[in-house]
């Protein structure tokens, strides 16, 4: 069985007035703080990254797996949802990005450098095919056709289609 935590996330620039006018949250937060809860804006949550928080406002849904993960598992989850600590996340809702980071490719340059650096370091520095930033009419046509076919085959589930676009993509 499987066990959910949650995490009471009142925005950051509530004040404890405006968070307690979310009664059953803040009464169920003030009850598992219990002393704690009377120290200085203890209604906020210490564990809410406001860059992450940025970059995710911005997106749809975002790729997401845990840290503890030997081998690469990407999942989308809905933009919604405010990861806790325990992921890896990428803020990026495009199904090439998708693609890459399900290949082979990324997973070999993963499993080569998981245990002497970090999960995030590792993702941060995986040499994409083309700089993420660069805005699509920027791509070469061979570039804008190797995006869609690895999208394509991403969604569809072929990881034989997606690590052969990829390829080609690099």
């Amino acid at each position: 069985r499987t066990s959910e935590r949650w995490q009471v996330d009142f925005p950051p620039h509530y004040s404890e007035q405006e968070a307690g006018l979310h009664v059953q949250p803040f009464a169920l937060l003030r009850e598992r703080l219990g002393a704690a809860a009377a120290g200085d804006r203890w209604w906020v949550n210490p564990h809410a990254n406001p860059v992450l928080r940025a970059a995710l406002a911005r997106v749809q849904r975002y790729l997401a797996m845990p840290f503890v993960y030997s081998e690469p598992v990407w999942t989308w989850v809905e933009g919604e949802w405010l990861p806790d600590e325990t992921l890896v996340v990428v803020a990026r809702d495009d199904d090439f990005t998708a693609a890459v980071l399900q290949s082979r490719f990324f997973a070999e340059w993963w499993l080569a450098h998981h245990e002497e650096s970090s999960a995030i370091r590792i993702a941060e520095s995986f040499p994409f095919p083309w700089p993420l930033t660069l805005p699509l009419g920027a791509l070469t046509g061979l570039q804008q056709d190797l995006r869609f076919e690895a999208s394509r085959a991403a969604r569809a589930g072929d990881s034989m289609g997606t690590n052969s676009a990829v390829s080609r993509a690099y």
